[in-house]
């Protein structure tokens, strides 16, 4: 049962690994926690808990032989299920909410802390759905194991089969799972509207790409160098990977309604015919406000078009070549960040020393020793101190990269 209970924080480590691989755009972390809390901590992993622990309140004394001392001591029924229950309850609790609360944080947190004190007003409010969701399971559970010889068989149908079955049926049947009313205190919605909720972040990540693309057609305009074409691959990835994103999270929420399967998969076809009659059925099927402003990413394939549609729909703001490369040094992507520093050494002048100085402290190493190698080429005897610091306070490659550039200005005096 710990390993049960541990499932949400194995899956935030798994999206801890994302983001820092940059497989997950970061900034998905209260989304992601509402999807998990939705979908695993509420409908799995609390009944499953209860079921485990509740249904033996009074089968396991029973199967055991023990129940008749219980029944002998000066303790009234009542008072002796309740205390027992009480006490599976507790337990429980112990299980679930220590690593809820700890998925919360490992999901939010990449986010900064500032998020996380946004979110724990939710955080709070789940706990205490959570809670009275226990209650109700552990409730249940305990009289099925108490009147029932196989009270597992049933809380395995009743959360496998009823629950799950009762929430896709048209009617009443829905008013008779626990689910139904936990997903009305439930911060976040109902499971398909948390799955549909998520789709705001690829709206922010293709909103990033569309910049990112109006970027590359403004560094285009710069003499030709395979330095610049590095960057503009690394950006091209970034857009294929958005678009990999949002068409991944159209399937998760939508692949299982009628007719939707033909359409996303015709998102991505070849044929540009087949992409458009899919999008136009997918504006017709969607509330558009869910779909935000990803569907230039399948419309067209020419990068060019992608950025104009797009920047028409966000308002993008038109950059000079060499105020492009200055934003792209301080870009989210890790990788992208070193690529354009790495440019700014080669094609830039001493005017760009300012935006190389302040990737001295860049997180990414690679992107900190492209700066200290590009001030070494386009620095001053004023970058002397700075480069002598940084030779001075670091061990290493940092430390071999500082003493080069300083030698390289020097020489250059």
């Amino acid at each position: 049962m710990g390993g049960l209970a541990a499932t949400p924080v194995l899956i935030a480590l798994i999206y801890r690994a994302a983001v820092l691989f940059e497989i997950a755009p970061q900034g998905t972390g209260f989304g992601v926690f509402a999807a998990l809390t939705a979908t695993v901590s509420f409908p799995f992993v609390a009944p499953m808990l209860s079921l485990f622990y509740a249904s033996g309140v009074t089968s396991d004394d029973v199967e055991a032989g023990t129940m008749r001392y219980l029944l002998t001591r000066p303790i009234a029924r009542p008072e002796l299920l309740a205390g027992r229950m009480l006490g599976m309850l507790m337990m429980v609790l112990f299980l679930f909410l220590p690593p809820f609360v700890i998925g919360f944080y490992l999901t939010v947190a990449p986010s900064g802390w500032q998020e996380v004190g946004t979110r724990f007003p939710a955080l709070l409010w789940d706990v205490m759905a959570g809670i009275l969701g226990l209650f109700a399971y552990n409730g249940l559970f305990s009289l099925t194991g108490t009147v029932l010889k196989r009270p597992l068989l049933f809380g395995l149908f009743f959360v496998f089969g009823w629950q799950a079955g009762a929430a896709i049926v048209p009617g009443t049947a829905r008013y008779l799972t626990i689910t139904h009313y936990l997903s009305s205190l439930f911060p976040h919605g109902s499971f398909q509207g948390t799955l549909a909720r998520l789709m705001g972040q690829p709206s922010l990540e293709a909103e990033e790409t569309y910049y990112d693309l109006v970027r590359v057609e403004a560094v285009s305009h710069l003499p030709d160098d395979p330095l610049l074409s590095l960057l503009r691959d690394s950006i091209i990835q970034r857009m294929e990977r958005a678009k990999r994103n949002a068409h991944q999270i159209l399937r998760s929420v939508f692949m299982g309604e009628p007719g939707m399967r033909l359409i996303l998969s015709n998102l991505n076809h070849p044929d540009r015919y087949l992409r458009s009659s899919a999008i136009e059925a997918l504006e017709v099927r969607v509330d558009p406000s869910v779909l935000g402003g990803i569907l230039p990413l399948f419309e067209h394939e020419n990068t060019c078009v992608i950025a104009e549609h797009g920047g028409s729909q966000f308002e993008l703001p038109t950059r000079s070549p060499r105020e492009v490369l200055a934003e792209l040094t301080r870009h989210r992507s890790p990788w992208v960040r070193a690529c354009a520093i790495y440019v700014v050494g080669w094609a830039g002048d001493i005017e760009d020393l300012e935006p190389l100085e302040d990737r001295l402290d860049d997180p990414y190493e690679l992107a900190r020793l492209n700066a200290i190698e590009a001030i070494g080429r386009l620095g001053n005897e004023e970058s002397l101190g700075r480069l002598a610091t940084l030779s001075s306070e670091n061990v290493g490659i940092v430390k071999t990269y500082a003493d080069a550039a300083m030698d390289e200005i020097r020489a250059r005096l």
